[in-house]
C-alpha cells in the first residue's frame, strides 16, 4: 500500500489534471475514452495503488488555490458530475482533496 508522500506523488498529479478540468469544461468524447469515470474518491483514498498509472474522473469545485515556490496546491471540495462532467450544483460531496501540481500551471478563476 501506498503512504501519504507517495500517494501525493503518484496520485494528487494526476488528480489535479482530472480536477482542474472537471470544473472548467467538457472533455472530448476521444479523451474520455481514457478515463475510468466510475472510481470514487472514498475507493480512490481506501486503495490508491488500485489506481496508480490509470486515468481517473474526479470533479468538484476549486475551495483555494496557493502559488508556493515551484508548486500550486488546490483545495477541490468533491461534487458528484452531471452528464457533461461538470460538477453538479448540490450539497453533496463525498470530501476535499488536495491537488498539487509542480511547475507552473496556472488557475484561472472564472
Amino acid at each position: 500500500m501506498l503512504g501519504r508522500g507517495e500517494l501525493g506523488r503518484y496520485v494528487l498529479p494526476l488528480l489535479f489534471l482530472l480536477g482542474f478540468f472537471g470544473c472548467v469544461g467538457v472533455f472530448p468524447k476521444e479523451t474520455m475514452r481514457e478515463f475510468d469515470v466510475d472510481v470514487s474518491l472514498p475507493q480512490l483514498v481506501l486503495h490508491p495503488e488500485r489506481y496508480k498509472g490509470r486515468r481517473i474522473l474526479l470533479g468538484g469545485v476549486i475551495l483555494t488555490a496557493r502559488h508556493l515556490k515551484g508548486e500550486t496546491v488546490i483545495k477541490i471540495l468533491q461534487k458528484p458530475l452531471n452528464w457533461r462532467n461538470a460538477p453538479k450544483d448540490v450539497d453533496q460531496s463525498e470530501g476535499r482533496f488536495l491537488v498539487v501540481s509542480a511547475g507552473s500551471t496556472k488557475v484561472i478563476p472564472r
